[in-house]
Order: structure tokens, then C-alpha cells, then sequence
């Protein structure tokens, strides 16, 4: 089949931030011509859109991107969030993977824009770095393509068989939308027997938080999330234990206070955080030539750290916090 017969659907959900404008750019640059643009907005209705179709969601994630969902009519839907940038070649490149009806989604690495600000870099450094996310880091690095990978490699935007999202809809109901969405979702294809395709290729440009505010709200949404995708599997919670470390360290620093009259050795794991830390930033700090990463690279870690452990256990331990909402 003529890869350009196949009708792609590219869905922008938004909030109104201000990248709305190049992230549309980016999209209207595309190569390849078989597409139709659907945005659905909360909040104020957005004014740089002009050819696409444009739909108010529902007020919260989870319905909004279910109604833009069901507005697109494409054999495969692109989600692209509204502070992304995707290169001109991203579908032409995507689209021939799914000649293989094996695969339901294709996707690449989250990378930050070469223009960010001082802060937003060590933001996104703290994000790619294996003590900063561990595993979760692969999502924001280039590496090898893999046909296998699950929801610990990918985000949300990538491109998605519209078929097997409506398939998962009807199997999982609500529970496909709201926090940890992605990873419930990609979870459940790969359970079906579906692949889910990560290429270098595919890499796209996703803005970071430019405060420490910022990065902790996003965080703490991700840990909750992440409390949300065990509750619902609870068995990957075994198989992806390390995720707990953060929480353990979070509990671990709030009891230091009383636990230091015990026994002063117990200062020891922080001393250890503390150095690694200090360690991996005066690294950072050579390579790039910036002093200041010695001072502000240990705050954002401990941050990351804290956040994504307090957050898991405010889910773990009561509600989740909805994704959609102020940045």
C-alpha cells in the first residue's frame, strides 16, 4: 500500500500556553500531506488557529481528549502536546513503521529545545540524567531504535493506531484517561500483543519548566500518576520497584529530624545524596561551562526527588491530581 493513501489525524489538546503558536507551526510544516489538524482547547479560546478544527474540551483531561479523539476520522492519530515541536519529516518518517499491523504506536525521545533558557537546560539535564529520572531517563535520550519498548521509554506524543485507541477505550472505559493515561495505555497494548515502536528518528522538542515551582507541580503530578498505573497494575509495581525510591527517601528525609537523636550515623544516606549530587552537577558545570550549575543542580534534583516521592504517596495513599490544568 502507498504509504501517502494512509490519512493521519494530528490531535493538540491545549491550555492555552503561549508555544500553542509554534507548535502549530511545526505542524503545518510537515512533509507529508495527508493530514487534518483537530485542537481542543480548555480555557479561552485560542487565537493562532485559523485552518484547523477547532472543538472547547470538556474541562478537565480526560474527557477533553477523549472528545478530540472522537473527532478524528484518520487511520492513525499524532497526539502532540501544545508545548512541542515536531521536525518537518516527523509523520513521513513515523507512518511506514505501521506497515506492520503489529505496531499501535511510534514514538521518539523528549528532547530539550536548543534555544531554552539557563534554567529550563538544567531542568531538562536533571530529567535525562540516570540519578535524576533512573529509568525513566531513556525517555530523554537518543538511543538505538527498539520495535519493544514500553511506557518507561516514551511520553504521550508520538503518533498512534487509531483503531487500537478506540480498542482500548472500550476494554478499559475511564481508566484509559486522566493521570498516567500514556502509561496505562501503552501498557495495555503491549499486553494485547501490540508493539510499541521507539525511533531516534522520531525525536521532537518538548519545552521544561523554567521554575523550580514548575518543576515541582509537574513532578509531583507524574509521581501521582505513577501511584494511579501501579493501583491499576499492581503486579509492575514488583517489576518496577525502583520507582519506590524516591518515596522511601522522601519519608526517609521528613524523619531524619527525630531519627538523628537515635543515631547520628543515620545521616549518612543524605550525606551520600548529597555528595553524588554535588558530584554530577560540578560535572555538569565543567562541561557546559556554567558555575552556577554547582549551586542550582543539587536544589533541582533534591526537588525532582522529592516531588516525584511525595507525589506517588499522595496517590498511593489517597486521590490522584488531575493532569489538565494551569502549568
Amino acid at each position: 500500500m502507498d504509504n501517502s493513501l494512509i490519512s493521519v489525524s494530528i490531535l493538540v489538546p491545549t491550555i492555552g500556553r503561549k508555544d500553542l503558536a509554534q507548535t502549530l507551526e511545526s505542524v503545518k510544516r510537515q512533509s507529508y500531506r495527508n493530514v487534518s489538524v483537530t485542537v481542543v482547547y480548555d480555557g479561552p479560546a485560542p487565537s493562532v488557529v485559523s485552518t484547523e478544527t477547532v472543538v472547547r474540551g470538556e474541562g478537565s483531561h480526560g474527557p477533553s481528549l477523549k472528545k478530540g479523539l472522537e473527532l478524528c476520522q484518520g487511520e492513525l492519530v499524532a497526539i502532540v502536546d501544545d508545548d512541542t515541536i515536531i521536525p518537518p519529516d516527523w509523520l513521513a518518517k513515523a507512518v511506514p513503521v505501521f506497515s506492520d499491523p503489529r505496531v499501535a504506536f511510534v514514538g521518539g525521545s523528549n528532547l530539550t529545545p536548543p534555544n531554552s533558557s539557563r534554567m529550563e537546560r538544567m531542568i531538562g539535564y536533571v530529567q535525562s540524567s540516570y540519578f535524576g529520572s533512573m529509568r525513566m531517563s531513556s525517555r530523554y535520550n537518543v538511543r538505538a531504535k527498539c520495535l519493544d519498548a514500553d511506557e518507561t521509554d516514551l511520553i504521550a506524543t508520538g503518533i498512534y493506531r487509531r483503531k487500537v485507541i478506540l480498542e482500548a477505550y472500550r476494554a478499559l472505559g475511564s481508566q484509559v484517561f486522566g493521570s498516567a493515561w500514556e502509561n496505562i495505555l501503552l501498557t495495555w497494548m503491549r499486553r494485547q500483543g501490540y508493539l510499541i515502536s521507539y525511533d531516534p528518528e522520531l525525536s521532537f522538542y518538548h519545552e521544561r519548566r523554567d521554575t523550580i515551582g514548575g518543576l515541582f507541580r509537574q513532578v509531583f503530578k507524574s509521581g501521582s500518576g505513577r501511584a494511579r498505573y501501579f493501583k491499576l497494575y499492581p503486579r509492575q509495581m514488583v517489576k518496577k520497584s525502583y520507582m519506590l525510591a524516591p518515596s522511601i527517601f522522601a519519608v526517609y528525609l521528613l524523619a531524619l529530624p527525630l531519627l538523628i537523636f537515635a543515631t547520628r550515623l543515620i545521616i549518612l544516606p543524605a550525606a551520600v545524596y548529597l555528595f553524588t549530587a554535588l558530584g554530577i552537577s560540578v560535572a555538569f558545570a565543567i562541561r557546559s561551562f556554567d558555575l552556577r550549575a554547582v549551586f542550582l543542580l543539587p536544589v533541582l534534583f533534591l526537588t525532582n526527588h522529592l516531588a516525584y516521592g511525595l507525589g506517588f504517596l499522595s496517590g498511593l495513599l489517597g486521590r490522584t491530581v488531575r493532569t489538565w490544568g494551569a502549568k
